[in-house]
């Protein structure tokens, strides 16, 4: 078709079809959403600006995909302001502002004022992570929720990805439309991986991104026990070595010598310490036990940066003490012994205007200023020489964190 030609526009290619969704599930840390964005990222352009079509003068900015967060409380107002956010950031726009009214506007409206952008920029796919947090919305939220879903695929009209947790099949169980709409292009489990050969080329390339003194040969041990203790989820897997890492380098710091070796009792004592939230999950899934780990909604991330800042500081304290350990054991110069005579005692001289105020003195008033200036106390001290902070001491020298 030729535009500005009088040819007669078949309605069947412009009919939208309600079934063109999929759902993408799969326990929390396994890839499923960074898969998502690295697929639709390195795989398709996100915004297409056309200039001409058929020779003709066409100007127009197609929006190729979104992808969006299901808001932490399962709002559908929420949504609708993050889809807003997500074109202005794109575009440039102020759609938030012109269909959300910074939050005014009714869910309705902004429903109406999103299909009508849909249609304006050729949105050609939606994706809803972290679907399973719909269950979180109180006071018969969830249920509005779905029919906020169901609503906006007909009034939007292009196709839906949904992707989040086990958790959100029973979502999708619970309305035969939403369920229809959903899994019309397939409903996939996104499952952990297999100890395979798969696997073993995973493990190799982790293995690369080693930072002891003294690498430790990946092994087919090695191999075998990560994918026990995680369980083929990736994200466990990966936060597990780095930790294991950092506390053969810690241990290496605190007892003086460079003992940095990887093995088997320190994998698994790392694992038994940092895991506790996730063992009796992962114990669920080696054992199989399906009904057990039907209770748990997600897996607990662990927080690797936590690790990370107190190895830091456990080391610089550990360095900190050596050297005012050796301060103290250097021996006092010997001087010879004479009778000490008996000094009149006196009254210790005030301080006087002009005179350089005691350090304490300073110290006092450095903290009362920046309380009275509402700045940090720590930020000040450490401005003025009193503090230092232990990355300044390089006990982890070489070592990217």
């Amino acid at each position: 078709m030729r535009l500005g030609s009088n040819s007669k526009i078949d309605p069947m290619l412009y009919k939208r079809n309600s079934t063109l969704g999929m759902a993408l599930t799969g326990y929390s840390g396994t890839g499923k959403s960074t898969s998502l964005r690295h697929t639709l990222q390195l795989g398709y352009p996100q915004v297409i600006c056309h200039s001409e079509y058929n020779n003709m003068p066409f100007p127009h900015i197609q929006v190729v995909w979104l992808m969006v967060d299901c808001p932490h409380d399962g709002l559908r107002k929420q949504l609708c302001l993050n889809l807003l956010k997500q074109l202005d950031q794109l575009l440039g726009t102020d759609y938030e502002r012109d269909y959300g009214k910074y939050g005014r506007a009714t869910v309705d409206a902004m429903i109406s004022g999103i299909g009508t952008l849909a249609n304006v920029h050729s949105i050609g796919a939606l994706v809803i992570d972290e679907v399973q947090r719909i269950n979180s919305a109180k006071n018969g939220g969830e249920a509005l929720m779905m029919d906020f879903l169901i609503q906006l695929i007909n009034d939007i009209g292009v196709p839906i990805v949904m992707a989040g947790t086990p958790d959100a099949d029973s979502l999708f169980a619970k309305k035969f439309s939403m369920a229809r709409r959903a899994t019309g292009q397939g409903n996939f489990m996104w499952k952990p991986m297999e100890n395979d050969g798969e696997w073993e080329m995973f493990m190799e390339s982790m293995w690369e991104y080693q930072y002891t003194s003294k690498p430790t040969q990946l092994t087919p041990e090695f191999i075998d026990l990560f994918h026990d203790l995680s369980q083929g989820i990736l994200d466990v897997a990966l936060k597990l070595y780095a930790l294991v890492q950092l506390e053969v380098i810690t241990m290496a710091v605190l007892s003086g010598d460079d003992h940095e070796i990887i093995d088997q009792s320190v994998i698994e004592t790392v694992y038994d310490d940092s895991f506790t939230r996730l063992k009796p999950m992962l114990d669920a899934m080696r054992k199989g036990d399906w009904h057990s780990l039907s209770r748990y909604a997600d897996l607990t991330p662990i927080d690797l940066d936590a690790h990370v800042q107190q190895a830091v500081l456990d080391s610089a304290r550990a360095k900190l003490l050596s050297e005012r350990g050796k301060v103290a054991r250097q021996p006092k110069p010997t001087k010879p012994s004479a009778k000490k005579k008996s000094r009149p005692k006196t009254k210790k001289s005030r301080y006087k205007k002009g005179d350089t105020p005691p350090k304490e003195w300073l110290l006092g008033t450095l903290t009362f200023e920046a309380k009275r200036k509402e700045e940090s106390v720590h930020d000040t001290l450490l401005n003025a020489g009193y503090i230092k902070s232990p990355f300044e001491f390089d006990v982890l020298e070489g070592v990217s964190c």
